[in-house]
């Protein structure tokens, strides 16, 4: 199939548009939870331990599907890995899909992650895997102590105004 048809199909397939859906609605989510914290005054501290996935499991079993199975997402134990940044801020979609080298790429990674990696796409008939998306399931970034501070700070201070 020529890039052009598979580009077509790709198109169809809407993949780009369900994965910002997902990301607006984790998003949400993640809102709602935060504000209702907010309410009871926590430590930041408070917040972050909050946002485990050891404690986010048992009281929002439906914020995440990984959450049901009792499994981590990636390679992390489970007190170290953070809930809040699951949606990944540095997860570029705005470029996508673009066209290098007769592939199709949906996603990009701001932070260049070594970790993340292209995989086929394979919802659509993907002979010679020309259309390929970035899998950050080997990549941490979003979820260690360092990245959920800064975004939490982030969204605190919009929170504030």
């Amino acid at each position: 199939m020529s890039i052009d048809k598979l580009l077509d199909e790709l198109i169809k397939s809407d993949i780009i548009n369900k994965l910002k859906k997902w990301h607006n609605n984790f998003e949400s989510q993640k809102k709602i939870i935060l504000n209702n914290l907010l309410k009871s005054y926590p430590t930041r501290q408070q917040i972050l331990n909050y946002f485990r996935f050891s404690n986010m499991k048992h009281h929002h079993k439906d914020f995440c599907r990984m959450f049901q199975k009792d499994q981590v997402c990636h390679p992390i134990e489970e007190d170290s890995l953070y809930c809040y940044a699951c949606n990944c801020p540095f997860y570029n979609l705005n470029q996508s899909p673009y066209i290098q080298e007769d592939c199709i790429y949906i996603g990009s990674c701001d932070k260049e992650s070594k970790k993340a990696q292209f995989i086929p796409y394979k919802a659509i008939s993907n002979e010679g895997n020309h259309i390929l998306i970035l899998d950050c399931s080997n990549c941490h970034i979003p979820h260690t102590l360092h990245t959920t501070k800064k975004q939490l700070d982030i969204d605190l201070i919009h929170a504030d105004s």
